[in-house]
């Protein structure tokens, strides 16, 4: 039943379940009742209302209460028909609409569900014994009489009329009193039975209160009853989301492993591949010197020197796909612009400086640069404090990019430390991207004295060698070359 339960709230067709319940509900009295409702139109009503109320009750809780407490409040004006010796259970309509509301809502409405359902009980006793006919639907009222034709006497031939008495004790403490009448010989004998025990008020009262109590029980029973499976389904619910989420935080977890697994590896790789390529290319441009000092060809040379220098380039990237960083689109140069931007929105002051002509960086060596000015701004907007300021300069001038980040701001109690680093790009990341892009990165604090002690300056220099940079050394160690050997021969 849970099962069905779990399933059909969690189904788009849900809402259909309390309205069907309810249309149920009046179809079933209709049907029970036919025979006697056709000339009576509202004999309807209560069945009617109570399954409105019980569709409705999902929706419209509290409208659904009132509306079961209604058809008592007008049965007892006369509004609507009183309730019959069959018709009375019409008002478990009221425990159907308490079930549902137990089930769907919660908090002070669940709980006025529950003393609606108890007020609801008693009332509809008290207006069955002291409204209704219920003693008479039950059994004969304390002095009453009535007729049992058809008992069965031996005959008595010589009596015209004769009566016979006797009484019988009951269990509720009443007494059936028979007095039986013989009219002659061959007429059939009728008893009189008079019924004597507690006064009419007291017995009223006695059942009234017995009805209100079975009337309450059943109200409270359909309550717990759908608070139960409310909470029964809520932690089958509960456990199949922790089941869940147990399987979501298992993948996470095996995903980071491989994360740092691959991270290691490419560490590892770029150590070993880097140096190898590095040395590869020195012993090509080396070899390449003799030569030409020689007058003999060395373009071979060249172009193992070349590729090598390219090999080393791509390595870089490759090993940023591996560690993950190459799923998304990453930033370029051009955006630091916009970075810039975003950090004096922040209430940083940042300056940024181009010096000399821009000249070409890899696709890793322009994403190390910009992450190493994003690291450095926040460090700046996290730890510089107040009033805090920054100027970027990238100077091109020389044989790579020179990256300088000054930021200037209030001191505190840890400035002639490095800054906390940040998860993946503190300051050892920076100097890990700037090792990738084939450079190096230093940062620290600067020393103040006197009235700069009250302001903190924190400097980030890094340098990113361009990719002719090495065709550059190579042609001033031509130049150097040919200039010592014509002081030799001379």
């Amino acid at each position: 039943m849970l099962r069905i339960l779990d399933r059909l709230s969690t189904a788009r067709l849900r809402w259909l379940l309390e309205p069907a319940v309810g249309a149920l509900f009046v179809a079933l009295w209709c049907f029970a009742e036919v025979g006697r409702w056709n000339s009576h139109l509202p004999f309807y009503a209560a069945p009617v209302i109570y399954g409105v109320a019980i569709g409705i009750s999902r929706r419209f809780p509290r409208v659904a209460l009132g509306m079961g407490l209604l058809v008592p409040v007008l049965q007892l004006s006369w509004a609507i028909p009183m309730a019959d010796s069959t018709g009375w259970p019409i008002h478990f309509g009221m425990p159907i609409v308490v079930f549902f509301i137990a089930l769907n809502a919660v908090g002070h409405t669940r709980s006025i569900a529950l003393g609606a359902g108890v007020l609801h009980g008693i009332g509809i006793a008290f207006l069955f014994v002291y409204v209704g006919g219920w003693l008479q639907w039950a059994g004969p009222m304390p002095g009453s009489r009535f007729a049992v034709p058809g008992a069965e006497f031996p005959s008595v031939s010589d009596v015209i009329a004769s009566q016979q008495q006797s009484s019988v004790a009951q269990d509720d403490g009443s007494v059936l009193t028979s007095t039986t009448f013989f009219e002659g010989a061959e007429s059939e004998p009728v008893a009189i039975v008079e019924s004597y025990g507690p006064p009419e008020s007291e017995l009223m009262l006695q059942t009234a209160a017995q009805l209100a109590f079975l009337f309450a029980l059943l109200a409270v029973a359909a309550w717990v009853l759908g608070v139960a499976i409310q909470y029964a389904v809520k932690r089958r619910r509960d456990q199949a989301m922790r089941v869940a989420l147990a399987g979501e935080l298992s993948a996470s977890s095996a995903e980071v492993l491989v994360l740092q697994e691959r991270s290691n590896i490419a560490r590892e790789v770029h150590d070993v591949l880097a140096h190898s390529l590095t040395v590869t290319i020195s012993m090509a441009d080396g070899s390449r010197l003799l030569r030409e000092s020689r007058g003999e060809p060395a373009d071979d040379l060249q172009k193992i020197a070349d590729n090598a220098r390219s090999t080393l380039l791509e390595l870089q990237g490759l090993l940023e796909d591996i560690g993950g960083a190459g799923s998304a689109p990453q930033p370029k140069l051009d955006e630091l612009g916009a970075l810039i931007d975003q950090a004096c929105d922040a209430g940083l002051e940042v300056e940024l400086r181009h010096l000399g002509e821009r000249k070409r960086l890899s696709q890793v060596q322009e994403l190390s640069v910009f992450r190493i000015v994003q690291e450095s701004l926040t460090n700046a907007m996290k730890h510089a404090g107040s009033e805090a300021s920054a100027t970027v300069s990238l100077d091109w001038r020389g044989a790579g990019l020179s990256l300088n980040i000054v930021s200037t701001g209030a001191s505190s109690s840890g400035s002639a430390e490095d800054p906390p680093q940040r998860s993946g790009l503190g300051l050892t990341g920076m100097r890990e991207r700037a090792r990738l892009a084939g450079g190096w990165l230093t940062a620290g604090a600067e020393p103040s004295d006197g009235e700069a002690k009250e302001r903190q300056v924190f400097v980030v220099t890094a340098f990113i060698p361009t990719q002719d940079i090495v065709p550059r050394v190579a042609a001033t160690e031509d130049a150097h070359l040919a200039a010592s050997r014509k002081e030799d021969a001379q």
